[in-house]
């Protein structure tokens, strides 16, 4: 319906990125962010990596953390 949109994701989780890819591979104008939307500039991590993929949520983090990602 509107093939000149652009589409922009973002996601903290790698294995939620790695999904994202893969399903959007076909697709010229889909652009994945890494990282987490935040009140400001930073860095972010999972505060509950553990839980299933579709409830994530970030806390910030320090730049160099292991899995770490910007905000």
């Amino acid at each position: 319906r509107y093939p000149d949109a652009k589409v922009i994701a973002i996601e903290p989780d790698p294995g939620n990125c790695a999904a994202f890819v893969r399903n959007t591979a076909a697709f010229g104008n889909v652009r994945l962010l890494e990282g987490g939307l935040w009140s400001h500039t930073g860095w972010l991590r999972l505060a509950n990596a553990g839980a299933r993929s579709w409830s994530f949520w970030c806390e910030p983090s320090r730049e160099g953390r292991a899995r770490s990602v910007p905000g």
